[in-house]
């Protein structure tokens, strides 16, 4: 399982790093995407997936997406589950909660939720991830967030023995243009933070990323360690990436990625690594887009025996609003059968039932957590309404009326399984685990 989640979590890197590659900022567009790092840590510990900032769309049509489902193909063909993960949001659309369930032997178990808490600001606060162990939530790891003005500090600590334990502590600069100029991470060892490593980046005038360092910590100070250059044409597209790597004292280039494009939009990209004192072409991607120019797949190829090998294809399936609602990540190409050996899907819903009324007006109420564990939910309601809960045969379960804030439904004895609440002139589905 272990190395399951590890492949997802490097699509999901992968996915980032072109992003970056783009011209896009190096460490994350604002102080959320850095969680995708942190949750890659430990693993299964951090293996809530909770950024839609990697996600082409987070909103399906009218919907933000609230549920993600993990397959794997067994025997080529065979879908088999693997994770399933529902969040439920703010009234300000921000992440409140977060449930994770792996499939183990034909059923699903709870695996991990997480809670996040904002300031006034609507700023991430503290985000606290659990663990279900023994039939109960348990404290397993959380992040606290400190701001002052163009700078903030995102400490980690794990739960040990009963306590919180420092793990980490990252602190982010930007500039007055907001980009991330400085990301520092240090690590708690002996009573005290130590330099772990470090990447700074600099931008050309078009505000596109031209440079970044990564050095690494030794003996309490930062020596260089990497440092990539990105290179753009007259129309503002990455044209050349060079990666160098610091040996006696001076940058060694290592690896160089040519992007070529059609009309504006990238075709292919060849990479080529250092081998002696040349670089020897390695690997290359290519894009295809249907007839409305999404993508809906990237082949990448090894140099196998100077001849080009297929090794990993992605591919991007959209909805009819051009949303993406899920990909597919193939490896493992055996010329025996033909085929891939290894598949990983992931798909993206929406559980919002929209009506015929304005869904416009559908952030007058919200619900958390959904799913839910127990007997108890809560509805948060923007003005006075009446509730009515329905099983999926149309029979009343509960109903009743909501004040404005926060209002805490309990139903008793519902089995588990789907609901539709009925709020106003507004359906959603809830969930009963």
């Amino acid at each position: 399982m272990k190395s399951k989640i590890l492949i997802l979590i490097i699509i999901l890197t992968v996915a980032h790093l072109y992003a970056q590659e783009k011209g896009q900022d190096v460490f994350a567009s604002d102080y959320q995407t850095l969680d995708i790092i942190d949750q890659s840590i430990a693993g299964d510990e951090y293996g809530l997936q909770i950024d839609q900032s990697n996600y082409n769309s987070s909103v399906l049509g009218a919907c933000r997406i609230d549920t993600i489902y993990e397959f794997t193909y067994e025997n080529i063909t065979s879908k088999v589950p693997l994770s399933r993960e529902f969040f439920s949001f703010t009234p300000f659309n921000e992440i409140e909660t977060g449930y994770k369930d792996k499939y183990v032997s034909g059923a699903w178990q709870p695996s991990s939720k997480i809670t996040i808490t904002y300031d006034s600001q609507n700023r991430r606060n503290e985000y606290l991830g659990y663990e279900w162990v023994n039939n109960a939530w348990v404290n397993a790891y959380k992040f606290n967030y400190f701001y002052d003005n163009l700078t903030y500090i995102q400490i980690t600590q794990r739960w040990q023995s009963g306590t919180w334990v420092n793990w980490n502590r990252s602190t982010t600069t930007k500039n007055q243009a907001g980009q991330n100029i400085a990301h520092q991470v240090e690590t708690w060892k002996n009573n005290t933070w130590q330099i772990s490593w470090a990447i700074s980046a600099s931008y050309n005038s078009n505000n596109q990323l031209s440079t970044t360092n990564y050095q690494v910590g030794s003996n309490g100070v930062l020596v260089n360690s990497t440092k990539t250059t990105y290179q753009y044409d007259n129309d503002k597209l990455l044209i050349l990436k060079e990666q160098y790597k610091w040996e006696n004292n001076n940058y060694k280039l290592v690896k160089q990625t040519h992007y070529y494009y059609n009309q504006g939009i990238e075709d292919h990209n060849i990479t080529s690594e250092a081998s002696g004192s040349n670089l020897v072409v390695t690997s290359k991607g290519v894009n295809v887009y249907d007839n409305q120019l999404r993508l809906i797949a990237t082949d990448y190829y090894n140099v196998e025996n100077q001849n080009w090998v297929l090794a990993v294809r992605v591919t991007n399936e959209y909805n009819t609003n051009g949303d993406i609602i899920a990909y597919d990540n193939y490896s493992m190409w055996s010329p025996t059968a033909n085929n891939f050996m290894t598949h990983y899907r992931t798909e993206y819903k929406c559980n919002l039932l929209s009506s015929s009324a304005d869904l416009s007006l559908s952030s007058t109420f919200n619900i958390y957590p959904n799913p839910f564990y127990g007997d108890h939910f809560t509805i948060y309601s923007d003005l006075p309404q009446r509730y009515k809960v329905y099983d999926l045969a149309g029979k009343m379960v509960g109903q009743g009326d909501l004040n404005t804030g926060e209002n805490e439904i309990y139903i008793p004895m519902l089995s588990q399984g789907m609901y539709i609440l009925k709020v106003g002139n507004f359906n959603k589905k809830i969930i009963k685990l």
